[in-house]
């Protein structure tokens, strides 16, 4: 059997609902899936086995799911652990107290039958309630809900930053490029939706106010949607405003995050 790995792009962030407790509900996951040779498995149809184990990387494992999805072009994955199809246990009722506890990601192609283990890391809580604070409110019949979704980060620790910079109205420091002597500002940002009521709210994500790369966006659930983006302005080197919207099925805005972008000064453009 030809194994094969998965790269971590992030470790992985909690989405936490404003529970008094502050249980997660989902973990928004992130990775690229790679063969042996260090190549990207573009498009490619393949099966996640999740499971948490308690007390070790060894440990029993307390809850069992699977997840069933194509790569990107880029090979990435996006997973919301916690609404795969459940294989053993109820991830609702992991008592997160007991800690540690363990995450051990297996995946199959098509044409295997077991699964192969590409992952084992403890699980640290990153609790961002701040996002959830943030993330504004959705209509449903009429009724104006709070908090109906929350914004987290699916990426590494530069989009956790790029995400709070957003939400907190800052500046987003971006890389400058050049493109046929057309010197640009560019960032990147990979986030989820989630939804907490559990309906498909059918939500979308724009960044307007620039030029927009949509690397990815993931087709959208009862649990919620995750989000690849490539933002850029022309021209270097002025500051821009842009504002992150959330659109409903309708696409009325229901929530939207005024930012602004900025070049990097440690980044020079390239002639």
């Amino acid at each position: 059997m030809n194994t094969k790995k998965i790269l971590m792009l992030c470790a992985w962030l909690l989405a936490i609902s404003l529970t008094q407790a502050q249980v997660p509900q989902l973990i928004s996951y992130q990775a690229v899936a790679r063969d042996l040779t260090g190549k990207v498995l573009s498009e490619k149809p393949i099966s996640v086995q999740v499971e948490i184990l308690q007390g070790s990387n060894q440990g029993t494992a307390v809850y069992t799911e699977t997840h069933e999805l194509t790569t990107t072009k880029t090979g990435t994955i996006n997973l919301l652990i916690g609404g795969g199809n459940a294989q053993a246990g109820a991830f609702a009722e992991i008592d997160w107290s007991k800690a540690p506890y363990f995450l051990r990601l297996g995946m199959k192609q098509k044409v295997e039958t077991k699964y192969t283990e590409v992952s084992n890391t403890q699980m640290v809580s990153v609790p961002y309630a701040l996002y959830a604070e943030k993330a504004g409110s959705v209509t449903n019949n009429g009724d104006r809900i709070k908090n109906d979704f929350i914004l987290t980060c699916a990426g590494d620790g530069n989009d956790n930053i790029t995400l709070f910079t957003i939400l907190s109205g800052g500046t987003v420091k971006g890389y400058v490029g050049n493109t046929s002597g057309q010197i640009y500002t560019d960032a990147e940002l990979n986030f989820t939706i989630i939804y907490q009521n559990g309906i498909d709210q059918q939500l979308t994500a724009e960044i307007e106010g620039a030029t927009i790369d949509t690397e990815y966006s993931s087709k959208s659930t009862s649990y919620g949607r995750c989000y690849s983006f490539n933002f850029d302005y022309f021209p270097y080197p002025e500051k821009h405003p842009l504002t992150l919207v959330i659109k409903d099925k309708n696409k009325d805005v229901v929530a939207s995050y005024p930012f602004f972008i900025q070049y990097n000064e440690l980044y020079q453009p390239q002639n």
